[in-house]
């Protein structure tokens, strides 16, 4: 019950467009046009060694095949609903290049389990995947097929909260997409006002730039009282067996700052921020069920304050400063993970 609940929440975009559209036939319950089988994960053939014996024999990664669920299971009485179907022919499905690049394994490497069981994570790491699982479903000739069973969530969602209070007023909305054409990348859209400024927030996060594992975030705000933008692109430590990372961030704004006193605006100053971060990582990778990685880098903060039009000289003003940082740090990883259900979310396989 808990699990319809929950997803008739998320598919609150969805509805308005159901009781816009023209066509009456998305209002019927008729059956699915393409029915989708359960996500179901297929059993291992009698004819397929065990893990430890592939990986004795030597056997190499051959055929790849995806099976790719959408998001609701028209099959079961409780999601062959119309606007379930609807949901599933506005949906875009992921696409299998996507799936593919994050995948440890490829096609004439050695098999190996342990790179199976963390490419599972990787996916399952996903919010726009429900699950993903990996299983050998064919073995001859030293060459062992996988197949890799994915499901999509809605990835579209909606959000919007108010609040009045000391006869100010607070909104905030939201519009986000987590999967963009099927693309793995995010795109986010928000609006928010409040007592200090109205701000209009453009994000996008693609974490496979050009089919690599670099990623780049981009953030945009156009304020009533300024503007910021921020960039950051990193490759991080993907796997427990990637053996460096690097990365950069920078992130500048302009605003006006005030300061209360019981409700009543005391002064007001422009602030001005600059951050700008890079680092640089390396590592050894997977020995013996550990992992060790040492990260170093250099951070630079700088805040600048001055007067505002309203307010040339402020009563009460910061101190300019700046601060200039090194940092070091060390990530020790135990290879021992465990897959649960039901731990901290309904019906969704952890890790």
């Amino acid at each position: 019950m808990m699990r319809y609940i929950g997803r008739t929440i998320t598919l609150l975009s969805v509805i308005a467009v159901a009781v816009t559209s023209p066509d009456s036939s998305v209002y019927a319950d008729e059956p699915a046009v393409e029915p989708v089988t359960t996500f179901t994960v297929p059993e291992r053939p009698a004819s397929v060694p065990s893990d430890e014996e592939l990986e004795r024999l030597g056997a190499v990664v051959g055929n790849i095949e995806l099976k790719k669920y959408d998001v609701f299971d028209t099959s079961l009485p409780g999601e062959n609903k119309s606007l379930y179907r609807l949901a599933n022919r506005l949906h875009v499905e992921t696409r299998d290049s996507v799936i593919l690049n994050q995948l440890l394994l490829e096609p004439g490497q050695p098999y190996s389990s342990r790179l199976v069981a963390e490419s599972e994570r990787i996916l399952r790491n996903e919010r726009y995947l429900y699950d993903a699982r990996i299983v050998p479903v064919h073995y001859a000739n030293g060459v062992v097929d996988l197949a890799v069973i994915t499901r999509d969530v809605w990835t579209l969602n909606l959000g919007f909260s108010g609040s009045r209070s000391g006869g100010q007023n607070k909104t905030d909305l939201e519009i986000e997409e987590l999967n963009l054409l099927g693309t793995g990348s995010r795109l986010g859209l928000r609006f928010r006002s409040d007592i200090d400024r109205d701000s209009t927030i453009l994000q996008y996060q693609d974490k496979h730039l050009g089919d690599s594992w670099v990623s780049m975030s981009l953030l945009y705000a156009d304020n009533s009282d300024g503007s910021g933008a921020g960039l950051v692109i990193e490759r991080p430590f993907y796997a427990l067996d990637t053996r460096w990372a690097a990365g950069f961030s920078y992130f500048d704004e302009e605003s006006i700052e005030s300061l209360y006193d019981l409700g009543d605006k005391l002064t007001e100053y422009s602030q001005t921020t600059r951050d700008f971060k890079v680092y640089g990582g390396l590592s050894k990778g997977w020995q013996n069920g550990w992992v060790r990685r040492w990260t170093a880098g250099i951070g630079y903060e700088s805040r600048e304050f001055a007067g505002t039009v309203d307010e040339p000289v402020p009563l009460l003003m910061p101190e300019n400063r700046e601060l200039v940082y090194p940092f070091i740090a060390l990530d020790i990883i135990e290879d021992k993970y465990r897959t649960v259900e039901n731990h901290d979310q309904i019906d969704r396989t952890e890790d």
